[in-house]
């Protein structure tokens, strides 16, 4: 839990809204602050678990 807490200190204590999600066909992410540049942590849900892509 303190790794986590200094990581989030590290990132300038971003709130609730700084944080999102990404999806592709073959992977997901979750970010921080820019979707590009920011921070990012891979998501180990199951192909079968993910919420399928419209379209």
């Amino acid at each position: 839990m303190e790794q986590v807490y200094g990581q989030w200190l590290a990132a300038g204590e971003p709130e609730l809204y700084d944080y999102s999600l990404t999806r592709t066909e073959s992977e997901q992410w979750a970010w921080c602050h820019d979707a590009a540049t920011g921070p990012r942590w891979p998501t180990h849900a199951a192909t079968a678990d993910r919420i399928p892509l419209a379209g």
